[in-house]
Parts: structure tokens; sequence; C-alpha cells
């Protein structure tokens, strides 16, 4: 059983804020150099993204639409914009490395669903369609892809907090990067 590494580091865990609408916003995130990648769950599937040169591009259909978006995830290495629903409302939190109050945190990573390339797919414009055995769950995430079975790793720090009996919890999560973990 491996320990987690518990570290200090300076984070800024922002306001939780009500917004209008996350798609108009999402324009104003991605020219920031700070992100590198969009994760986003609906109820017609699972849709990734990445961000060069401040511009979005998503991976395939379906696309980012109002009525059927429930949660979003533009992150990078040192930050992340969190959007989420509760029922006709949205919410939006920004948690940024190197900035802020001193906390302690760790880091995980967490194996994807889809370790085989979908036979007779390629590369899409840097995204790559894999899938999960013969379950039929299938994505397409923005990385890079060889021939043969890969291990998909979604990176995640977990900031920590104590409650009023001195207890240490996880206060907040957030998204950090992706790799392709090899065979």
């Amino acid at each position: 059983m491996s320990r987690r590494k518990i570290q200090t580091l300076s984070c800024n865990i922002g306001k939780t804020e009500m917004i209008a609408n996350p798609l108009v916003n999402l324009g104003d995130h991605t020219v920031k150099e700070k992100y590198q990648y969009l994760l986003a769950y609906a109820d017609d599937g699972v849709i990734w993204g990445h961000v060069k040169g401040g511009t979005l591009k998503l991976s395939s259909p379906p696309e980012l639409r109002l009525e059927t978006l429930r949660e979003l995830r533009l992150f990078g290495e040192k930050s992340e914009w969190h959007v989420w629903r509760v029922e006709d409302q949205w919410y939006a939190c920004t948690v940024t490395d190197d900035e802020g109050e001193s906390t302690k945190a760790f880091d995980e990573q967490y194996i994807l669903w889809g370790t085989d390339p979908v036979e007779g797919e390629t590369s899409r414009d840097g995204f790559y369609p894999v899938q999960e055995a013969d379950l039929g769950i299938m994505h397409t995430p923005p990385i890079e892809m060889k021939n043969g079975r890969h291990t998909l790793k979604l990176s995640v720090r977990h900031y920590l907090g104590h409650d009023e009996t001195g207890s240490v919890y996880v206060k907040l999560s957030r998204l950090m990067g992706l790799s392709n973990g090899g065979e």
C-alpha cells in the first residue's frame, strides 16, 4: 500500500459564483494560458477539449449545449475553472495554485476507461478515440495514443481541511492533467 505524499502549497479557492450561461463565460476563460484541457459531462456524452493558443477545440460531437450540459471543468497544471448546475442555476468556482493561503494537499492519478484504440479510427486533430474492451464505452481524449493498449490517467489534486473536531477531510478536488501511462 502506497502512502500519500502530503504537500504544503499556496492555493486560492475562489468564491462560488452564480453565472447565467457557462458557455458565454467559457470564451473568457480559454484565452488564459493556465488551462490546457476541458472535460464536460452532458446528458448525451462526455466531451473532451484542449486549449492551444487561447482557442478551445472540442473532440467531437456531441456539441456543448446548455440544454444537455451538467458539469464542465476547464483545467491545467496550476488552475481549474469548475462549472456545475443545480436544477436550473449555474455555479462556477476557480481554484489556482501558487496564489493565496497556505494549505495542505495531495495528488492522485485515476485510471480512465478506454485502454484500446477504436478499430479503424485514427487521430482527430490531436484527439484519439479509445474504448474499454468490449463494453462499448468510448471517449476521445486529447492525448496521443500509439498502437496497442494504454492506461489513460487523470491527475487530481485534493485540498485538505479540518473540521471543528480537528479531523482532516478533503474539502475540494480539482483536475490537473491527463497522461498516457503506457501499456
